[in-house]
């Protein structure tokens, strides 16, 4: 079985650590054969596309080999090679890990469209594997024989317009996301989410975002995550005064063995002047003889 990981990055490329470190465990954990395509592209949508079919989008037949699933992720999650084995063993076409919005984190990135109100979002507690309208891609699994069936460009933005109750037009965006799961809908594919499945959607890998984000989408409160850091740092400041107190006391060490090896240093003078001054007398005595022959 072989798993294609495409990765989309901006063109600075600024994935997080986080979000690298997950793909890596991912890829020893012997699940599956994996394939990673990282394709840089301020485009998400141009950047999956290419993804799918091994950056061969300008083609106008699409070949689909080499893979027989996809994972998508983003640049900004954290996630276990567990979450993925999860994903797998639920045998769905399309399925995807849950993680919150970053505006509203009491919802997770799926849920249910409706084109006069557009999205309903599924709340953080909810539980079981859920058929829904769409899912984000921070961490989602998509047979081969999807793409099969999909017409070209597969990921795309669309501008769609609605009217309210009372008969107003407005004109409003969805994303890639969404666009991509209208297509599978309309030709009757499934799509899923596990909302037990929980992973983290980051908000403060750069140094820009804040804490409390960064809890909340690990499932904790501020307080909780406040009390987690604080242990991290009890626990690194007792490896330091640990390591501070074995510096101080190699310090000691040799401030002892350099107090002995100047005392054998000042024997060695008083020897070496002591051997001098043996050494000069007899030589005046010689002289001295020299003198009165």
């Amino acid at each position: 079985m072989k798993i294609r990981i495409v990765l989309p990055s901006p063109f600075h490329g600024q994935v997080s650590p986080q979000t690298r470190t997950s793909v890596q465990r991912l890829m020893r954990s012997g699940i599956a054969d994996f394939e990673l395509l990282e394709v840089r592209s301020s485009f998400t949508s141009k950047a999956r596309n290419a993804g799918i079919d091994n950056k061969e989008t300008h083609l106008v037949w699409q070949k689909h080999d080499g893979f027989d699933y996809v994972l998508h992720t983003d640049a900004d999650m954290a996630f276990s090679p567990e979450s993925v084995q999860r994903l797998l063993d639920s045998d769905k076409d399309i399925i995807s890990a849950a993680y919150r919005r970053r505006d509203y984190p009491g919802d997770m990135v799926a849920g249910f469209w409706d084109e006069q109100r557009g999205a309903k979002f599924l709340p953080w507690d909810s539980s079981g594997i859920q058929r829904v309208d769409f899912t984000g891609c921070g961490l989602q699994l998509v047979k081969r024989h999807v793409y099969e069936k999909l017409p070209y460009p597969w990921y795309e933005f669309k501008s769609l317009v609605a009217k309210s109750k009372n008969g107003t037009e407005y004109g409003y965006e969805v994303g890639e996301d969404i666009g991509f799961a209208m297509k599978a809908k309309q030709a009757g594919i499934e799509i899923y989410v596990d909302c037990d499945n929980k992973i983290q959607h980051l908000t403060d890998w750069d140094g820009r975002g804040n804490m409390s984000g960064q809890a909340q989408n690990a499932g904790v409160t501020f307080d909780q995550f406040s009390s987690f850091l604080l242990g991290k740092v009890d626990v690194a400041k007792s490896s330091l005064d640990a390591v501070v107190n074995d510096c101080f006391k190699n310090i000691q060490q040799l401030s002892k063995v350099n107090d002995e090896l100047a005392k054998e240093n000042e024997m060695l003078k008083e020897e070496l002047s002591a051997a001098r001054a043996a050494a000069v007398v007899p030589a005046a005595q010689a002289a001295q003889v020299e003198v009165k022959g």
